[in-house]
C-alpha cells in the first residue's frame, strides 16, 4: 500500500503498534489500517482528528463521519489483525 501512494505523488511509510501509529496520527499523517473491532477486518482510514480531540475515521460499515476516542483506535486498530501493520500517508 505504501508503494501504491508514492506512485501517485504521496509520501507513506509502513508503520507497527499503537505508539508509533499515535505518533503519526498526531504528526499530521492519515493511516490505512486493518479494522479489527468489527468482529472481522476491514479496511479503514483514519484521517485527523475534530475540534473535540477524537480520531476522524472512514468506515466502509457506518456511513458518514465516525469518531473515535483514543482507546477506541487502539483497541480497534492497533490490537491488530495485520499484526498491529498500517500504513502513514501525507503530502
Amino acid at each position: 500500500m505504501a508503494n501504491f501512494a508514492r506512485y501517485y505523488g504521496l509520501s507513506a511509510s509502513t508503520g507497527v503498534g499503537a505508539d508509533q501509529l499515535l505518533r503519526d496520527l498526531d504528526a499530521g499523517k492519515s493511516v490505512i489500517a486493518d479494522n479489527i473491532g468489527a468482529g472481522f477486518g476491514h479496511i479503514i482510514s483514519i484521517r485527523g482528528r475534530d475540534g473535540d480531540g477524537n480520531y476522524i475515521v472512514g468506515d466502509p460499515s457506518y456511513p458518514g463521519t465516525v469518531t473515535w476516542t483514543r482507546d477506541q483506535v487502539i483497541a480497534n486498530v492497533a490490537a491488530g489483525g495485520w499484526g498491529d501493520y498500517y500504513v502513514a500517508v501525507w503530502r
